[in-house]
C-alpha cells in the first residue's frame, strides 16, 4: 500500500486471518496505518513507512500477534505506534521500531488485553517505549534505547506481571532527573521485576532505574 493525504487506511473488521509481507508508505500525515478491528489477527513480517510529520498510529489491532515487523516513523507527535487493546493473549515480538529524535509518542501500547507477551523488541527513541494499562502481561528481553520518557511503564491495574531480561539504554532523554527507566503506577501488585540491565552514559540521566509508586503492594523487585 502506498497511500498518500486522506486516503489509505487498512482496515480489517471482524476477520480472522493474516497479514504478511507487506509494505506500506505513506505520505499522509494522517492516514496510513492498519487498523484490523476487534477479531484475532497476524501482522507479521511487513514494513511501515512513515513520513517524517506523521501524527497517527501505524498499527491498532486487538488480540493479535504483532511480530517480526519493521516500523520507521519521523518525529511524530500523534497516537503511539503499536497500540493493541482489549483483547486476550495479544503478542507483540521481534519489531523494530524507530522514531526520530523529537518524536514523543509511546512506541507500544497495550491497554485492558489479558495474558499478553512483549518480547524480544527493539524500540529506539519515542515517549515511553511500552507501556502496559489494566492487563496482565510478560515483558521480557526487550531492548529498550534513547527514550524521551519511561523505558517501561505499568499504568492503573496491572497485576501479576513479570518485567525480566530487559536492557534499558540512555532513556529519559526528555528532562535529565526525571523518567525511569523502569515504573509501576497506579495499584501494581503481584509483579516480578528481574534481571534487567540499566545503564545511562548519556548527558541527560533518568531519576531512579526503577520506581514503585505509593500504591503499589506484594512486587518483588
Amino acid at each position: 500500500w502506498n497511500t498518500s493525504a486522506g486516503a489509505g487506511l487498512v482496515a480489517i473488521d471482524n476477520f480472522y486471518g493474516s497479514i504478511i509481507n507487506c509494505f506500506l508508505k505513506s505520505t499522509s500525515t494522517t492516514t496510513g496505518y492498519i487498523d484490523t478491528g476487534a477479531i484475532t489477527q497476524k501482522i507479521t513480517n511487513c514494513l511501515f513507512l512513515m513520513p517524517a510529520s506523521y501524527n497517527g498510529s501505524c498499527l491498532i489491532s486487538s488480540s493479535s500477534i504483532v511480530a517480526n515487523n519493521v516500523f520507521i516513523t519521523g518525529n511524530t507527535v500523534g497516537a503511539s505506534c503499536v497500540v493493541i487493546t482489549v483483547g486476550n493473549k495479544g503478542k507483540v515480538h521481534g519489531n523494530n521500531i524507530e522514531f526520530g529524535s523529537s518524536a514523543n509518542v509511546d512506541s507500544i501500547a497495550i491497554s485492558s488485553v489479558s495474558n499478553s507477551t512483549i518480547s524480544s523488541n527493539f524500540i529506539n527513541g519515542g515517549g515511553i517505549g511500552i507501556v502496559v494499562t489494566n492487563g496482565v502481561c510478560v515483558i521480557s528481553n526487550n531492548i529498550i534505547t534513547s527514550t524521551r520518557a519511561n523505558g517501561i511503564t505499568l499504568n492503573s491495574t496491572v497485576n501479576d506481571c513479570v518485567v525480566s531480561d530487559n536492557m534499558m539504554i540512555n532513556n529519559g532523554q526528555a528532562t535529565t532527573n526525571t523518567y525511569y527507566n523502569i515504573q509501576l503506577v497506579g495499584s501494581n501488585n503481584y509483579c516480578i521485576i528481574s534481571g534487567n540491565s540499566i545503564r545511562n552514559s548519556a548527558a541527560k540521566k533518568t531519576n531512579t532505574g526503577i520506581f514503585e509508586g505509593t500504591f503499589c503492594d506484594s512486587n518483588i523487585i
